[in-house]
C-alpha cells in the first residue's frame, strides 16, 4: 500500500500565477493512471501565500519543504528559494543563478549561471563552458572549457550543437572521448523540440541505436493558448504497440474560473 507524505512550500511576497482562467489552484502529476504528486496553490489578497505538495512513495518517506523569499536590492529582484533549511538557490532578475549550501552558520556558495537572456529557449550558459552563437543571438553550440590538452589527463565530455527553425528547435548531444592522442566525437542522444506562439507542445527524445537515432520518448502538452498557461501533458513511448499505449507520466493543471 502506498504511503502519503506531505510536503509544505512556504511563499514569501511571490506574485500571484495570473492569467485570463484566474490563479493556479492545482498541478496533479498521475503515473500508471495514479496520483504520484499533487500541489495546491492557496492565495491571500490576490497573492501567492502557500503551496502545498503532497508526493505518494512506495517506501520511501520525503520530509522535505521549500521556503520562497523576494528581495528587491536596487535594480534586481531575487527570488530565493531555501530547502530544508540547508540548501539555497538563488534566482536574480539580471539572469543570475546561485546555489548555496550551509556550513555551521555561513552559506557557501556551490554553483554560478548565468541565463542567455538572447536565446529565447532558456539554455543555461555557465562560464565553464564555450559557446558559439548565430546572428541571432541564439546559441548554436557548446562545451565544457577543458584545462590544457598538453596535461596527461583528458576527460571524457559532453557537448552539443542546436539547429533551429521557424517551428522548432533540435539538441544534438555528443560524447567526447580521448584515444590514440585524440578526442573522438559520437553523436549520443538528440531532443526535437516544436513550439506555437512561444510555447513548446511537443518534446522527443531520441537514442542511438545501430548507427541511428530512434526515438525513446514523446512528451505533448496542451495550452490555454490565449492566457499562455498549460492545461495538459503527457508522455508515452512510442516504441510501444499503439494499443498498449499509457501516457507516464501526465500532468493536469487547474484554475479559477
Amino acid at each position: 500500500m502506498k504511503k502519503l507524505f506531505a510536503i509544505v512550500s512556504s511563499a514569501l511576497l511571490v506574485a500571484a500565477c495570473s492569467s485570463t482562467r484566474g490563479n493556479l489552484l492545482s498541478r496533479t502529476e498521475y503515473h500508471d493512471d495514479e496520483v504520484s504528486e499533487r500541489e495546491e496553490y492557496h492565495y491571500t489578497d490576490g497573492n501567492l501565500a502557500l503551496v502545498t505538495r503532497v508526493i505518494y512513495y512506495n517506501n520511501a518517506p520525503d520530509s522535505s519543504w521549500t521556503e520562497y523569499e523576494i528581495r528587491h536590492n536596487g535594480q534586481t529582484t531575487d527570488t530565493i528559494e531555501t530547502i530544508n533549511s540547508i540548501k539555497r538557490k538563488i534566482k536574480s532578475s539580471d539572469g543570475s543563478i546561485r546555489s548555496y549550501h550551509l556550513v555551521g552558520d555561513e552559506w557557501k556558495e556551490d554553483s554560478y549561471y548565468n541565463l542567455d537572456t538572447l536565446n529565447k529557449y532558456n539554455k543555461y550558459v555557465s562560464d565553464a563552458l564555450i559557446c558559439k552563437y548565430d546572428n541571432k543571438g541564439r546559441i548554436i553550440s557548446s562545451q565544457p572549457r577543458l584545462t590544457d590538452e598538453t596535461q596527461d589527463y583528458h576527460p571524457s565530455y559532453l557537448s552539443d550543437t542546436l539547429r533551429y527553425t521557424r517551428r522548432g528547435v533540435t539538441r544534438i548531444e555528443y560524447s567526447n572521448t580521448y584515444s590514440d592522442g585524440c578526442y573522438h566525437k559520437e553523436p549520443s542522444m538528440m531532443f526535437k523540440s516544436r513550439y506555437r506562439h512561444g510555447l513548446r507542445t511537443r518534446f522527443v527524445v531520441y537514442t542511438v541505436k545501430d548507427g541511428k537515432f530512434r526515438p525513446q520518448s514523446i512528451n505533448k502538452t496542451k495550452y490555454d493558448f490565449r492566457a499562455r498557461v498549460p492545461l495538459k501533458s503527457f508522455t508515452y513511448d512510442p516504441r510501444e504497440p499503439i494499443i498498449l499505449r499509457k501516457p507516464y507520466p501526465k500532468t493536469i493543471w487547474t484554475y479559477e474560473k
